[in-house]
């Protein structure tokens, strides 16, 4: 489900004070009118003033002032900086390769493997697959037995 362009804007803005660049990333049309003029007046809009002045109330007015959940991917990345920092400080290389690795993976610039099981029922696989499947398995304990010829048997 995407996210409310207003409450996109909202935090574009807060990070950059910048509505227009705030305007571009919550994807907003611009309709004909220039983006930097639709972007002043979404920024003037009075439920987006609201909003800005809650935050503010909170305390938050930059993007450093939003409190990080430790649980959320920036809350396991800034844990990870920490553990990688400690680590090169202590000159424990591979805790630090390790936090490197961990974070890495979490901004999704590292291939992982991911492996899925499901189970499929034999009568609803062609003679050709089940045969493919049969052999598979077999291959890495009984190699001979791939070469072997099958035999059909009909009936139930």
């Amino acid at each position: 489900m995407a996210e409310n362009p207003d409450v996109v804007f909202v935090k574009e803005y807060i990070k950059t004070n910048d509505a227009l660049l705030a305007f571009n990333r919550a994807g907003y049309q611009t309709g004909g009118v220039g983006a930097k003029v639709m972007a002043e007046r979404t920024l003037a809009r009075p439920e987006i003033k609201i909003a800005l002045g809650i935050l503010a109330e909170f305390g938050i007015e930059r993007a450093e002032d939003i409190p990080v959940n430790p649980l959320s991917r920036d809350g396991l990345i800034e844990k990870l900086d920490a553990i990688h920092e400690a680590s090169m400080a202590e000159a424990k290389f591979p805790s630090a390769v390790n936090a490197v690795k961990a974070q890495a993976q979490l901004l999704g610039y590292m291939d992982q493997t991911v492996t899925v099981n499901h189970n499929v029922r034999a009568a609803e696989l062609s003679l050709e697959d089940l045969r493919a499947m049969v052999s598979k398995e077999l291959a890495a304990t009984a190699p001979a037995l791939i070469e072997a010829e099958y035999t059909e048997v009909s009936g139930e």
